[in-house]
């Protein structure tokens, strides 16, 4: 790999992270020398008879911005970290909204921290409907509204909480509170056949996480296959193969299992029928998520897709609005299904 002339200064700080340091004089502007480099590390690689393909993140600040090494390491360290949460690129330069937004993330993770210890989070349920329209499962949702800055996004508060090392208490805390409001609902005669929580592939590598999960739905008078539990594609499938112990023996409590974001992608007619396809062929059920239109709905029901979720059916909702929604329905006879295979179409 030849991106620089040999002018540079390479070092290992740390990890999977490695410093360069860079003369001012490049013959390219330092962006598109940087993006030469992400280019060239990105290379797949052949080890052990694997193809990999690794994946780059740069983050770069200029000396004389800085007050000396320390500074200059900190602040290509804060553009490394905006340059891994955006979406465009992989590649970022320090400037000072990067700096505030570092700090503003930091106090929201203290934030986060105290909000768990209190139990301030709460929990959203979306509706899942079968061909006939009828509400036979719902998907739980964590949310969670600072007091000063509003409703905070889970796209911004999960990975802090999976930074922080809190991952974990989340979703032993959404799990809890899911079980009590299911149990209160079958309490009251309302037909539900379960609720899918999401699963954070942090978790996976917790120890006690299958016998956690087996002890919030035991005593809450509930059973595994009650719950249903969502991860998504890339945790399902890590490279290692970490994952495949914790849901193997989570499969082998009895709780159902869901490739959430299956398909993540804009789905043609030809990828939509082989996902819905093998599905079938696999005999699991297909969850079509986004489904806001009834030209949609019917597409869907066409092709045999066999549940559906969406704004067309409902937004994310508090457990007094699922049960009025649930409470319109008689109680159904069906029993609940065993696998679950869904798609963002």
């Amino acid at each position: 790999m030849k991106v620089f002339n040999g002018s540079e200064t390479t070092a290992c700080t740390g990890g999977d992270e490695f410093g360069l340091l860079l003369p001012a004089t490049l013959n390219e502007p330092l962006t598109e020398s940087l993006t030469a480099l992400r280019a060239a590390m990105g290379v797949p690689i052949m080890v052990d008879g694997l193809r990999l393909s690794p994946s780059v993140s740069v983050g770069a600040a200029l000396l004389d911005h800085a007050n000396g090494p320390s500074e200059a390491l900190r602040m290509a360290h804060v553009a490394l970290q905006a340059a891994k949460r955006s979406r465009a690129g992989g590649l970022a330069v320090f400037d000072t909204s990067q700096d505030r937004e570092a700090c503003r993330l930091h106090r929201l993770k203290r934030d986060l921290v105290e909000a768990l210890e209190k139990d301030e989070l709460f929990v959203l349920y979306q509706p899942i409907l079968d061909a006939d329209g009828r509400p036979v499962a719902a998907e739980a949702l964590a949310r969670w509204t600072q007091p000063t800055q509003g409703a905070i996004p889970p796209d911004v508060f999960i990975p802090l909480a999976e930074s922080g090392g809190c991952i974990h208490q989340l979703g032993l805390q959404v799990m809890r509170r899911v079980c009590r409001d299911l149990a209160a609902m079958r309490a009251d005669g309302l037909s539900i056949q379960r609720i899918a929580v999401n699963l954070s592939a942090h978790q996976l590598a917790e120890p006690d996480l299958v016998s956690s999960l087996r002890a919030i739905v035991e005593q809450s008078g509930l059973q595994p296959g009650d719950i249903e539990v969502e991860l998504t594609e890339s945790a399902a499938m890590s490279e290692d193969g970490r994952s495949q112990r914790p849901l193997m023996e989570l499969h082998a409590e009895g709780f159902p299992l869901a490739i959430d974001d299956f398909g993540d992608s804009p789905c043609g007619a030809v990828l939509l029928d082989t996902m819905l396809t093998l599905a079938g062929r696999l005999n699991l059920m297909s969850v079509c998520e986004g489904v806001e239109t009834a030209a949609q709905f019917e597409q869907l029901r066409s092709r045999g897709c066999n549940l559906y979720q969406g704004y067309l059916f409902g937004k994310p909702m508090p457990v007094g609005s699922l049960r009025e929604l649930l409470s319109v329905f008689p109680k159904s006879s069906r029993e609940p299904t065993v696998d679950l295979c869904e798609s963002n179409c």
